[in-house]
């Protein structure tokens, strides 16, 4: 199971968002944002997403907008790529994810 995570999220090596982002459940997003989100300075969401090549993080905040109504923007930040999910969104991300968002995350969705 782990070297089939593995051959999703890398290629040749390096870590790639995967081409099918079917996979970004509810849950998958909730853990997403437990690991590598981040509270905005205007009670917006950041997803860290610096790993990644500019395209996987348009990709991805494109999936975002498309499959579940998520504004957001992409920040340039030291030289890497983050999703902004806009204030007026977070309402949205809490409503799919908080079932599945441990309770000392909590302060990352402004709760």
């Amino acid at each position: 199971m782990l070297t089939e995570l593995y051959k999703i999220f890398y290629y040749e090596g390096v870590k790639r968002i995967p081409s099918d982002l079917s996979l970004l459940t509810p849950l998958a997003f909730a853990h997403l944002i437990m690991q590598d989100g981040s509270r905005g300075t205007c009670r917006g969401l950041y997803i860290c997403t610096d790993g990644f090549i500019l395209t996987d993080v348009q990709r991805l905040a494109g999936y975002l907008t498309e499959s579940y109504n998520i504004r957001c923007s992409i920040h340039k930040s030291n030289g890497n790529y983050r999703i902004y999910i806009l204030a007026k969104s977070v309402q949205t991300v809490r409503d799919l994810v908080l079932p599945y968002m441990h309770k000392s995350m909590l302060y990352k969705l402004g709760i």
